[in-house]
């Protein structure tokens, strides 16, 4: 709610101006708060902001096909490269880097569009996700493994690796393609403006369910 009453407040403003023109404007007022959110999401004011990589996706998508093209890029120009946005899987595609709905994408472009991309399990109550893995150059998977300790500092970060590849199929809903993590693979659903890897054979409410990689982290559960 956060989001859409910034939003709402930011185009009080337009109204004055030709409908012809408004569209544009809405889409340039999209990108300033996308801009301010991802700023909040570097800085870790995610749930004072609802800053979620998933809120942050809709409003770039949107304002994708408002904008001009010379405006979308003076927008990916000014995201910081280092911003933890650039790994998430729905702002890729907001921005039009990649189609996830291509029918056959050959296995170059289904691993250009995952190369780099972090993912996440479910949350963990007031310690947020207990896993995460990001898909690195060479087949090479890094991952965090959340570990609850007896004494302070209580929980530690353990890293780890492992591989990935992808596994053709055709019946894929999104990318052509489904998602091999160590031994396990996984099948690509979207879900309110993010992206899960769900594991083959199970469904919701079974216990291999838990093993499903989201795009964006469980910043705010406890």
């Amino acid at each position: 709610m956060k989001t859409l009453t910034l939003l709402a407040l930011t185009l009080t403003s337009l109204s004055a101006h030709a409908a012809t023109d408004f569209p544009e404007r809405v889409g340039h007022k999209q990108l300033e708060l996308a801009h301010v959110m991802i700023k909040a999401y570097d800085g870790g004011a995610i749930c004072e902001t609802d800053a979620y990589p998933s809120e942050i996706s809709k409003l770039v998508q949107s304002a994708r096909y408002k904008v001009a093209e010379a405006t979308m890029k003076k927008f990916v120009k000014a995201v910081n490269p280092k911003s933890k946005i650039n790994s998430d899987l729905s702002f890729r595609e907001a921005l039009g880097r990649i189609n996830l709905n291509q029918n056959e994408p050959t296995e170059a472009d289904a691993m250009k569009a995952l190369l780099g991309t972090t993912y996440f399990h479910f949350g963990q109550g007031a310690y947020g996700s207990g896993y995460n893995v990001t898909l690195n150059a060479n087949g090479v998977a890094d991952e965090e493994i959340l570990e609850l300790l007896d004494d302070a500092p209580w929980t530690r970060r353990k890293k780890s690796r492992t591989t990935w590849s992808i596994v053709p199929n055709k019946a894929a809903t999104f990318l052509g393609h489904n998602l091999r993590v160590g031994s396990m693979e996984f099948r690509l659903e979207a879900h309110d403006g993010d992206y899960w890897w769900v594991p083959i054979g199970t469904k919701e409410g079974e216990t291999d369910y838990q093993n499903t990689l989201s795009s964006s982290d469980s910043f705010c559960d406890a």
